[in-house]
């Protein structure tokens, strides 16, 4: 073989050498590109794992509270621009405090709006009426003028209230409904309010429950026989 043939053959064999090489070297970056990709995954499923978990153990522990207990005294500002103190309403008048998700929502605009309707029969039940959400009172403001609501809307921020009352959630309070009795005990609880016609369904409920005497005290076991529909919850939505 003359000189030419054997650098032909070497060069060859040196481009040759080069692609294994080369080749070798995008397998290792494949299978190295393949276990970050694995651990990625294995890392977003434990993420979503934990979160599910985490979801889970906040609605198991957040029941509401159960008819004939007495409610959690409170404090919070109103859209009114009032300071709003349950113990300052018990034994005065029935109240109905309900919790909604969020303001200038559909669902929570239909159902501040179908109490708003209500209101004049409410009125005639001789019942306070407040809603609750974690926005703030400036929201509530505007969401009242909106919508010309004659009650008012408690804010509660960090949700200490509704953790009391067991309509907690991470971002948006449960939606739920108490009416207090004049003893200052739950009378009623929906822990799965549906926003259309929950004015009316107030109405129904509250008229029940004023048929029984006295107020606070007998309300609840009328409840719990079936004389307005009320329900002793079992974990809400």
């Amino acid at each position: 073989m003359g000189p030419f043939a054997e650098g032909v053959g070497a060069g060859a064999g040196g481009l040759l050498g080069e692609g294994e090489s080369n080749g070798a070297d995008l397998r290792l970056k494949s299978r190295k590109k393949l276990k970050e990709v694995r651990m990625l995954s294995k890392f977003v499923v434990m993420i979503a794992a934990v979160a599910a978990l985490a979801v889970l153990g906040e609605w198991a522990n957040a029941a509401p509270l159960e008819l004939g207990v007495k409610a959690p005294d409170f404090s919070a500002m109103g859209s009114d621009g009032k300071e709003f103190k349950l113990s300052e309403h018990i034994g005065k008048r029935p109240i109905v405090l309900f919790f909604y998700p969020k303001d200038n929502t559909p669902g929570c605009t239909k159902q501040v709006c179908s109490v708003r309707d209500a209101f004049p029969e409410l009125r005639r039940l001789d019942v306070v009426v407040a809603g609750m959400s974690y926005d703030s009172v400036q929201s509530h403001k505007g969401f009242v003028a909106k919508h010309s609501l004659p009650y008012p809307l408690l804010s509660d921020p960090d949700g200490a209230v509704a953790k009391l009352y067991g309509a907690y959630r991470r971002l948006f309070t449960r939606r739920m409904t108490f009416i207090i009795g004049l003893d200052g005990s739950i009378a009623y609880v929906d822990p799965a309010v549906k926003p259309e016609g929950h004015g009316q369904a107030l109405v129904k409920v509250l008229s029940g429950l004023a048929a029984a005497k006295p107020w606070g005290e007998d309300a609840a076991p009328a409840c719990k026989a079936g004389a307005c529909g009320a329900t002793t919850p079992k974990g809400g939505r």
